[in-house]
């Protein structure tokens, strides 16, 4: 043998040696790096299936779009940080989420654990312009989705529609509303197995323009709709909405709609109940913690805003 030959040899083997042989791949980029590169102004679609091992954080964006091809499912792993949250978007405007599965990994989803109800598949803090449609979200540790504000940076959260989504199996509420959040529409949902309140507004400062319609809801262990616990709420609809079948826990929903005043410094007025069907639970309404409350409307005229 050559020289040469020899030579080739005892590369090839040094190069095997090393583990040459094996093509070595750059990981995929993340979800969160997708979206973190996806320039504002700009639509990200997503495809096939994203595994999400801590919570993807959204900060200060504009006009971001995150949408699916119909295949798409971001699933929440279960590496012992229960009760986290999939996304927090945290300032910003017009950010839409549409057309994919949030896939959370609470394994007894429909039943309430206090230690794990934090956590949601989407919270929003002090965003204004939010559209969450055409979405399937299930199996979250606390609620499909929280709106809330972020300190004095983001006081805010405006212009909130979640429209046309499937929400199953929540480990709280439903959608929850706290502190300071202004014109919210939720309409056309299916929404199932919910472990407390369906709607839950409480820890307000200021939350108005509130608008609950044409939601179809099967399984909820508290109320449909609460406002409670401090506060000014005001101006806020629930009509058309129909509400079936016996909650997952034994008893079934305490009742409909439940307003609870527990500070008189607060003020609860506005409230707007009408044409809802609801069957098999407690049919009652207890707005003895609120003024000005209105059980029969015109729905067109409450709509026109959003038109």
């Amino acid at each position: 043998m050559g020289k040469t030959q020899l030579l080739g040899v005892v590369v090839v083997v040094f190069v095997l040696l090393l583990g040459g042989a094996t093509p070595v791949r750059s990981a995929s980029p993340s979800l969160s790096d997708l979206i973190r590169t996806t320039p504002d102004g700009s639509t990200l679609t997503l495809s096939g299936e994203y595994v999400v091992h801590e919570t993807i954080e959204i900060f200060d964006r504009r006009n971001l779009t995150i949408q699916g091809d119909g295949t798409a499912v971001v699933r929440q792993s279960n590496n012992g940080d229960d009760g986290a949250k999939v996304f927090v978007v945290t300032g910003g405007t017009n950010v839409t989420f549409q057309n994919f599965e949030i896939a959370g990994a609470n394994p007894d989803a429909g039943s309430y654990s206090r230690r794990t109800a934090l956590g949601a598949a989407i919270a929003i803090k002090g965003t204004q312009g939010v559209r969450i449609e055409g979405m399937h979200i299930h199996d979250t540790w606390g609620d499909f989705v929280d709106l809330d504000t972020w300190g004095r940076h983001f006081p805010t959260t405006e212009q909130v529609s979640i429209v046309g989504n499937t929400l199953e199996r929540s480990g709280r509420q439903g959608v929850s509303i706290s502190r300071m959040v202004v014109d919210v529409r939720i309409e056309g949902n299916l929404v199932r197995e919910v472990a407390r309140s369906v709607f839950d507004i409480e820890h307000a400062r200021v939350v108005s323009g509130i608008d609950i319609a044409d939601n179809v809801v099967h399984g909820y262990r508290h109320y449909f709709l609460f406002i409670g616990r401090g506060g000014d709420v005001s101006d806020v609809a629930v009509s058309g909405n129909t509400a079936t079948g016996p909650g997952p826990g034994e008893t079934g929903g305490k009742g409909f709609v439940h307003v609870l005043l527990r500070d008189p410094l607060n003020l609860i007025q506005g409230v707007l109940v009408c044409d809802n069907v609801v069957e098999n639970y407690l049919d009652q309404n207890d707005f003895s913690g609120a003024t000005d409350v209105v059980t029969t409307c015109a729905t067109a005229e409450r709509r026109s805003r959003y038109a």
